[in-house]
C-alpha cells in the first residue's frame, strides 16, 4: 500500500524527491513534515478535492520524505485549502453552474450565490421594483438568491398556487400575522389549513351569503343606518367631501366583526370615529408597513432583539402593546358571544336578527369535532386563544385589503361620469334599489345585483388594477416530497422559495389588452380579444388557499356600490395626498382621498 513507507524510498535523497514533486517555494515547508503523518495527510486531500490521482500524486511525493518536526502547520495550511476548495464548490461553483436553478436568468449577479442581495432590496422596500424590471427583461422566471425564484407565468400557476400537491407550502414569513401565539388558517405552513378550512367554507358560498337572514340584516344595518346616513350629511353641502379610506375600512370592519360576533357584540367604527382611530392605529403599529421586513424576513434576530428589551431600535413603540391591545380585544368580544351561547343555547333562532355570532359558531363546531367535544363545550384557556386567533383572522383580511381595493373602484368611478350614469341606470331597473327614503329600507334581492353586467365589470377592473402594496405571495416547494415541477424547471429540491406577483398578472396584455387602462367593458363579454379574462384573475388568491372570503367580499362590495350610485354622484375633490394610478398605497392610514357627493333627485 501507498501508506506503507518502504527503506527503500527513505533512502532517496530529500531534496531530489522535493525538487522534482514540489514547486520551489514549498521546499522548506515540506521537509518539515514528519513521514509518520504522510497517510492523514494523502486522505484529508484526497476527500477534499476529491480527484484522487491528484492526490496519490502528492501522496507519492509525500511519503519520500524521512521526518518531519512542524506537522500542526502542515495541517492547518492543508485543512485552510480543504476549507477554501469546499467553500467554493459549495457557495461558487455548485449555485452557478450545477444546482437546479443554474439555469434561470439572475435579477442580478450576486443572486446566484448569495440570498443577501435580495434581502437587501426588501430591506430598502424595493423588491418590487426590481424584480418586476428583472421579470420584463428575462422572461417567466427570475432567480433572486441561491434558493429563490420569482415567476410571472400565467400557464404555470397551478403549479404553484394549485391544490393537493401542487399548492405548495407557505413561507415561514407568514408568521408575521400569527395571533394570540397561535397558528390559524392564515397562517398555516402546510396543508393543515385544510379541515379547518372546508368547515367554513360553507357558511362562506355564495347561496348562504345571499340567503341567510342574520347575513341580510347586517347588510341592512351598515346600509340604511351607517353608511347612507353619513353621505347624506355629506352630501348637504357642495364643497364638503369625506375621505373615503377611513369610511369603506370602518364598513368592512363593522360588517366583518359583526359577521364574526353578532352585531350587539361588533364594532361601530363608522359613527364612531373615536374608537375607529385607536383601533386602526393599534393595527398600523401591530403591522407596521415600513417595518413588516424584521417581522417577515428576520423574525429570529427579531425575537432576540426584543427579549433583550430592545425592540424598538427595530419596531415602531408600542408595537408590542398594540399586538396585546389587539389579541385582548378579540378576546373580550369572543368571550361575550361564548357567554350569550351557555345562556341561550347555540340556536341560531334564539338570536335577535343579525345579532347571531355565524362564524365564530361556525369555528368552534369545527373546533369541537377536531377534538372530539360536544358542540356545547365551554372552551379552556388554551382553546380560547386558538379559537379568538381564527376569529381575528376573518377580521384583519377584511382590514388589510379590502377597504384599500374598495377605495380605488370608487376612486375610478368617480373620474368617470358616462360609468355612472349608466350604472345608475341598470342600479334602478331592478326591484327595490337601494334608495335613501324616509319610507323605503328594504335591500334588494343579492341575485337581482349579481347579475348586473356594469356592477360586477366595475367590481373586477378596479380589483384588476387596485393599487395596494404587491405582496409576491411566496411559497416554498414542498418538503414532503423528493422534487417538484415549476412548467419548464424540474427536479426542483424541497426548500425552494417561489413567488408571483398578482399585480403584474393582471397587466398581461395578451390577457388583457391596454392593461393600463381602466376599461370595465373587458368583463363584459368574451371577443377574439379578450377570452375569459376571469380565469386570469387572481385578486383573491388562487387555487386551494385562495380568499375563502371572496363571495362576502363581492357582496359587501355590490351593495355598497349600489347605495352610493343609485343616490349620489361622486366626484374628486382632493387627491394631492392618494397615490392614485402612480403608486401604492401601504394601509397605515396616510393616504387621503377626499370624494364629494351630490344627491340625486329619489326615485
Amino acid at each position: 500500500m501507498k501508506w506503507l513507507i518502504s527503506s527503500r524510498l527513505l533512502s532517496v535523497p530529500k531534496r531530489e524527491i522535493l525538487e522534482r514533486y514540489i514547486p520551489a517555494t514549498s521546499h522548506e515547508f515540506l521537509l518539515n513534515i514528519n513521514s509518520r503523518h504522510i497517510p492523514a495527510l494523502g486522505v484529508i486531500w484526497s476527500s477534499l478535492l476529491l480527484d484522487a490521482p491528484s492526490a496519490a500524486t502528492w501522496v507519492d511525493c509525500l511519503i519520500k520524505m524521512e521526518s518531519v518536526h512542524h506537522l500542526p502547520s502542515a495541517l492547518f495550511l492543508l485543512s485552510c485549502i480543504g476549507i477554501s476548495a469546499a467553500f467554493i464548490w459549495k457557495f461558487l461553483i455548485h449555485p452557478v453552474y450545477l444546482c437546479p436553478l443554474a439555469s434561470v436568468p439572475a435579477a442580478h449577479p450576486l443572486a446566484n450565490v448569495t440570498p443577501l442581495w435580495i434581502l437587501w432590496q426588501r430591506f430598502r422596500r424595493r423588491e418590487f421594483e426590481i424584480v418586476t424590471a428583472a421579470l420584463k427583461k428575462f422572461g417567466p422566471y427570475v432567480r433572486l438568491g441561491p434558493a429563490e425564484l420569482a415567476m410571472n407565468s400565467k400557464s404555470d400557476m397551478n403549479d404553484v398556487y394549485g391544490v393537493g400537491r401542487r399548492n405548495f407550502d407557505k413561507h415561514a414569513s407568514y408568521d408575521a400575522f400569527i395571533t394570540h401565539g397561535q397558528r390559524n388558517i392564515f397562517t398555516a405552513l402546510s396543508h393543515e389549513h385544510a379541515v379547518p378550512r372546508r368547515r367554513i367554507a360553507p357558511i362562506y358560498a355564495r347561496k348562504f351569503v345571499q340567503a341567510n337572514a342574520h347575513v341580510r340584516a347586517i347588510l341592512h344595518t351598515m346600509i340604511y343606518q351607517r353608511m347612507l346616513p353619513i353621505l347624506n350629511d355629506a352630501s348637504q353641502s357642495a364643497t364638503q367631501a369625506i375621505d373615503i379610506l377611513p369610511m369603506l375600512q370602518s364598513y368592512t370592519i363593522d360588517f366583518t366583526v359583526a359577521f364574526v360576533f353578532g352585531l350587539s357584540r361588533g364594532t361601530n367604527f363608522m359613527l364612531d370615529a373615536t374608537a375607529r382611530d385607536e383601533w386602526l392605529e393599534a393595527y398600523v403599529l401591530s403591522y407596521p408597513a415600513d417595518c413588516m421586513f424584521w417581522l417577515q424576513e428576520c423574525a429570529a434576530l427579531t425575537r432576540f432583539v426584543q427579549y433583550l428589551g430592545l425592540g424598538d431600535w427595530l419596531l415602531p413603540k408600542g408595537h408590542d402593546a398594540a399586538r396585546k391591545f389587539l389579541d385582548d380585544w378579540t378576546l373580550e368580544r369572543m368571550r361575550q358571544a361564548e357567554y350569550v351561547f351557555q345562556c341561550n343555547g347555540e340556536s341560531g333562532s334564539s338570536f335577535e336578527s343579525g345579532d347571531f355570532p355565524i362564524l365564530y359558531d361556525t369555528i368552534k363546531a369545527g373546533f369541537a369535532k377536531s377534538a372530539g367535544l360536544d358542540d356545547c363545550f365551554a372552551p379552556d384557556a388554551q382553546q380560547e386563544l386558538e379559537l379568538a386567533s381564527e376569529c381575528f383572522n376573518h377580521i384583519l383580511a377584511a382590514r388589510d385589503t379590502f377597504g384599500i381595493s374598495f377605495t380605488y373602484i370608487l376612486y375610478k368611478i368617480s373620474q368617470d361620469f358616462s360609468a355612472q350614469g349608466e350604472l345608475r341606470k341598470e342600479l334602478i331597473s331592478i326591484e327595490s334599489p337601494v334608495v335613501d327614503s324616509d319610507t323605503r329600507f328594504v335591500l334588494p334581492d343579492s341575485r337581482k345585483l349579481t347579475d348586473l353586467p356594469l356592477l360586477n365589470a366595475v367590481i373586477h377592473e378596479g380589483l384588476r388594477l387596485r393599487n395596494n402594496m404587491p405582496d409576491a405571495e411566496p411559497r416554498l416547494t414542498p418538503r414532503g416530497y423528493h422534487s417538484s415541477d415549476i412548467g419548464s424547471l424540474r427536479r426542483l429540491p424541497p426548500g425552494i422559495r417561489v413567488g408571483a406577483y398578482f399585480w403584474t398578472l393582471h397587466r398581461d396584455e395578451a390577457v388583457f389588452p391596454n392593461p393600463e387602462t381602466w376599461d370595465p367593458s373587458r368583463w363584459m363579454g368574451a371577443d377574439d380579444k379578450n377570452k375569459n379574462p376571469n380565469k386570469y384573475m387572481y385578486a383573491f388568491g388562487h387555487g386551494s388557499r385562495g380568499c375563502v372570503g371572496q363571495q362576502l367580499a363581492m357582496e359587501l362590495m355590490r351593495y355598497a356600490i349600489a347605495a352610493i350610485y343609485t343616490n349620489y354622484r361622486t366626484s374628486v375633490a382632493d387627491e394631492s395626498e392618494y397615490p392614485g394610478d402612480e403608486g401604492f398605497v401601504g394601509g397605515d392610514c396616510r393616504e387621503k382621498l377626499f370624494l364629494r357627493f351630490e344627491p340625486i333627485v329619489s326615485l
